[in-house]
């Protein structure tokens, strides 16, 4: 059985409303350990929309934060084990991000990937860029995973004609760093994937299941209303985990996303975690 962990982007309000109490709620719903969004950054178009939508709240959490709140989080029982951030703003920070993370006991860091469309020689830049980050994560013992949105499993040509998709190729074109991947299911649903299917393909590359739900008939509906807790929607989460359980890693990690809506994050978040319970160790 394995740990559930959660993005807290999904209960930013919450937790900027009452921190230790939303925290102490998501424990003792079953979450032992979170992945948070830094100010390493996100994209700012996605960053504009979660601050209009939650009256001007910020989502991420400082450097400086995660420093002050490490302690208490350890001694509630909960863990900080991985941090989203920007490809593009670590670039030029990778030292220094690979130093916070050894020195707090972080994990892993993920990052989504930048929007080129089918352009094979967009995606093999983007490709170089993360080997040169990842080679110095990958020295200081930090993993460095894929997280996916829909719009990455555009199906990329090379020159030969045969056609992957972007998430593919750029985790195939990162073998040397040992890139993993955070398989969000529900982006990978709402693209039409064949989940279980593409958790064969990628293998022991997929580390981290990103768990979402998305609402039946998701595609007529407006993206912040399609999203509804894990089990109660479109995505295929027996499929998903038994394909998981036969072809991941065998340490894969599993851990909540429920994408900022107009719903109530942290019930939507403590029923997909009692759905997980026969997948998770509570």
């Amino acid at each position: 059985m394995k740990r559930l962990g959660i993005q807290t982007l999904g209960v930013f309000r919450d937790l900027h409303a009452d921190l230790w109490g939303t925290l102490a709620t998501l424990r003792d719903g079953g979450v032992s350990y979170l992945e948070v969004l830094t100010d390493w950054g996100a994209d700012p178009a996605m960053l504009a929309k979660y601050r209009a939508i939650s009256g001007g709240i910020e989502s991420g959490w400082p450097r400086t934060a995660i420093r002050e709140r490490l302690s208490r989080l350890r001694a509630m029982g909960l863990a900080l084990e991985g941090m989203f951030v920007s490809l593009d703003r670590i670039e030029s920070e990778v030292d220094e991000l690979a130093a916070f993370c050894v020195e707090l006991g972080i994990a892993y860091v993920v990052f989504s990937p930048p929007a080129v469309g089918d352009d094979i020689v967009a995606c093999r830049s983007v490709v170089e860029k993360i080997l040169s980050v990842g080679r110095v994560l990958k020295a200081a013992g930090v993993e460095m995973v894929l997280h996916d949105h829909d719009t990455d499993f555009v199906v990329v040509h090379d020159g030969s004609g045969a056609g992957k998709t972007l998430y593919e190729r750029i985790l195939e074109g990162c073998e040397e760093i040992g890139l993993g991947a955070e398989l969000d299911v529900g982006w990978a649903t709402y693209a039409g994937v064949d989940v279980a299917d593409l958790i064969r393909r990628l293998g022991h590359r997929v580390r981290i299941l990103h768990v979402k739900d998305l609402a039946p008939g998701f595609a007529a509906m407006e993206r912040e209303r399609i999203y509804v807790p894990a089990g109660q929607g479109a995505c295929d989460y027996p499929a998903a985990f038994a394909a998981a359980d036969r072809y991941a890693r065998p340490d894969y990690r599993i851990v909540l996303d429920q994408d900022p809506s107009d719903r109530d994050g942290v019930a939507d978040s403590l029923a997909s975690a009692a759905y997980l319970a026969r997948w998770t160790d509570r």
